[in-house]
């Protein structure tokens, strides 16, 4: 059985200049028009990023890293996120390991010095 429609597509960190030009999220819009995909959405590094990409009005996600080393997306885009009703995927939220017992603190930081 083939799969007939996507549930979310989304653009992985594409080049800034992406979000200045309207030709991805059209093409975007017209997949969605045409019942091949539901959703989608952007992977952004930058909260700057995610408030930029939000002003595409399909715009259903936003994916962004987000952990207590990156804090910053929790002062102005959730509440925009939520405003605007767009989903939000953390990305990285164990700051890829840093946030569990995966890595000893002498080991990472002080590796090679005695």
């Amino acid at each position: 059985m083939a799969l007939e429609i996507l549930d979310l597509i989304q653009l992985h960190t594409p080049l800034t200049e992406v979000y200045y030009k309207s030709e991805a999220f059209e093409t975007l819009d017209y997949l969605k028009d045409e019942g091949k995909i539901l959703n989608y959405g952007v992977s952004v590094e930058k909260v700057s990023e995610a408030l930029k990409v939000m002003e595409y009005p399909n715009v259903a996600a936003v994916q962004i890293i987000y952990n207590m080393f990156r804090l910053k997306p929790q002062e102005v885009f959730f509440k925009e996120a939520k405003k605007k009703n767009v989903g939000i995927i953390v990305r990285v939220p164990l700051a890829s390991g840093l946030l569990t017992d995966k890595f000893k603190k002498r080991y990472y930081f002080f590796k090679g010095r005695s």
